[in-house]
């Protein structure tokens, strides 16, 4: 997957709390938790956008696991998937 960027919903509030982050979803009005400390982290990530593979890197997951977690989280609406912008030396 080149040139694949993930970033965080800014529709999505994410509060961090004991046991992970309350997420609160603006345009459906959807409460839910996150509980693994691998969600969370990729959701702190994605902040500010963050290529998919840099992200599977600094996570250190395995690519099935961070696929699947990719997955949830789009699914949750938490994480948008796009293309990223090629560089000044690609284009």
């Amino acid at each position: 997957m080149a040139n694949v960027r993930l970033s965080l919903n800014p529709r999505i509030s994410i509060r961090p709390e004991s046991f992970g982050a309350l997420c609160y979803n603006f345009a459906t009005r959807d409460l839910f938790l996150i509980k693994s400390p691998l969600a969370l982290r990729l959701a702190e990530l994605a902040r500010d956008g963050i290529d998919r593979g840099e992200a599977e890197k600094a996570l250190g997951a395995q690519p099935a696991q961070f696929t699947r977690l990719v997955d949830a989280l789009v699914n949750k609406q938490l994480l948008l998937v796009g293309e990223a912008p090629l560089g000044p030396d690609h284009e």
